[in-house]
């Protein structure tokens, strides 16, 4: 009977436990929710930080792109240049065998 008794007794302290736990008080409320907005706020800023340093790194990598595009273009002017004078100066070579 003893045992019966702990037992019950237990399991009472254990719903007494719960239902403390589950009725916050007014201020526990308050600061739950103080506690949640701080938070939310943290992310946010956390969230802004880590656009602005995307944002960085996608002008960056722009301004490569740009770059490399630019040195393909000069390359391709010195590749025509190049193409158009040895073709000229095999036509000299041509025409002076010839004379």
């Amino acid at each position: 009977m003893r045992q019966r008794n702990t037992d019950s007794e237990t399991e009472l302290e254990e719903e007494n436990q719960e239902e403390e736990s589950r009725s916050l008080s007014d201020e526990d409320q308050m600061f739950v929710v103080i506690t949640l907005r701080n938070m939310v706020k943290r992310e946010r800023k956390r969230g802004d930080c880590m656009k602005t340093k995307l944002e960085k790194e996608r002008k960056a990598a722009e301004s490569a792109a740009e770059e490399a595009m630019a040195m393909l273009r000069m390359e391709k002017k010195r590749w025509r240049w190049r193409q158009v004078n040895t073709r000229e100066s095999r036509n000299r070579s041509k025409s002076i065998i010839k004379k």
